[in-house]
């Protein structure tokens, strides 16, 4: 029963390695969506009262849910008939998920150490009362504004995923890996961030792949008494594969790195927040207390945000540069045209149906939250 557990364990995480989309992949979306969306669609319709909209196979959905239910059932379908090869597949399971995991180490590592996965606050982040923000943004935007905490955050998940690439420092390498994830994993859920089951998926595959080890770790610890820590399953890899495998990950992961980096270096020069000090509807000029609209906010992934009077609204837009147009586009469908110009000290958006905004840029980089501010003593301060 043991050895059948730990088979169908092994193979249900390869089988979520190929399934669950990482990262949004394009081709392995494709792939899980051609295979599952059918019977995942059937059995959320047959369980959930409300099950509405397109199956989105991204983590903290029914959806995912439902898939990783089918695929436990098939990893146990399929570890019944290779009950003879156990021996030789469980090393091969091991790796696979070892492997797994220093590819999406390094993956989020270096995002975090080119300050890519956590961007700095966008303007209309800054300008909302923080008691009306989410505990998720709050945390992104917290750690957005402390680069030097990324940057340790990602060395760290770096160095792990290169421990695991190494077989004699493979088991330290996991451990690391755990600390790390239970960490994450925390965070997911006080946070209420939505990568939990993700974040628990690679939890519970580096303890899978680290089990022998940690359970004689722990042994040693209760007991006090000598003990030898058994090699891990590992695979025979000729040397030139292992080493053209890990060249390719690492080399593919610093390229990913840079370039995204590259494209931060070039936000939007509109990209702030604006003021709104004149009003016009059809030619008329609004009293300032009559004033639909309080402030613009021009998002860098291309989001334009109004602050309504009581309400918010966002549209997603595609920039024309030479016509100095804003193309938006709704939720809905609908769509807008924004000619914007920039007059003296302040930026006018021209709407196409008749009403004309004014407004002033507001200082946003100006903020104290994003001041390189640190006070080794407090002596002095305000």
């Amino acid at each position: 029963m043991k050895q059948f557990l730990s088979r169908a364990r092994g193979l249900f995480f390869v089988l979520c390695m190929v399934f669950i989309p990482f990262a949004y992949r394009p081709v392995q979306q494709g792939i899980t969506e051609l295979i599952f969306e059918a019977p995942v669609r059937f059995l959320r319709n047959l369980l959930y009262s409300n099950a509405y909209g397109p199956v989105e196979f991204s983590s903290d959905t029914r959806s995912m849910l439902l898939l990783m239910g089918i695929l436990v059932l098939i990893a146990a379908v399929l570890a019944i008939p290779l009950k003879k090869h156990h021996q030789k597949l469980l090393p091969v399971l091991k790796t696979a998920s070892v492997y797994y995991l220093a590819f999406v180490l390094l993956k989020y590592g270096l995002d975090k150490v080119y300050l890519r996965q956590f961007y700095t606050p966008a303007p209309n982040i800054l300008y909302t009362p923080f008691g009306n923000l989410d505990r998720d943004i709050l945390y992104w935007s917290t750690i957005g504004i402390a680069p030097a905490y990324q940057i340790i955050m990602g060395i760290t998940e770096v160095l792990a995923a290169l421990l695991l690439l190494i077989n004699r420092t493979r088991f330290i390498g996991l451990l690391l890996t755990i600390i790390t994830l239970v960490q994450v994993v925390i965070i997911n859920f006080t946070f209420d961030i939505s990568v939990k089951m993700f974040s628990l998926l690679l939890l519970a595959m580096a303890v899978y792949a680290s089990w022998p080890q940690l359970r004689t770790l722990f042994a040693f610890l209760l007991t006090q008494k000598p003990t030898v820590l058994p090699k891990p399953e590992t695979i025979t890899i000729p040397v030139y594969v292992k080493a053209g495998l890990k060249c390719f990950a690492i080399g593919l992961m610093l390229l990913h790195g840079y370039t995204s980096r590259l494209y931060m270096r070039n936000p939007y020069a509109l990209t702030g927040a604006y003021e709104v000090m004149e009003y016009t509807k059809d030619g008329k000029v609004q009293d300032h207390s009559q004033m639909q609209m309080k402030r613009i906010f021009i998002h860098p992934k291309n989001y334009i945000i109004m602050e309504m009077r009581d309400s918010i609204k966002d549209f997603y837009f595609i920039q024309d540069h030479k016509k100095q147009l804003l193309h938006l586009k709704g939720y809905m469908g609908e769509t807008y045209n924004i000619h914007y110009r920039k007059q003296d000290n302040t930026m006018v958006f021209d709407f196409l149906d008749g009403r004309k905004v004014v407004t002033t840029p507001l200082p946003w980089q100006q903020l104290p939250a994003l001041q390189p501010q640190f006070h080794f003593t407090i002596d002095g301060t305000e």
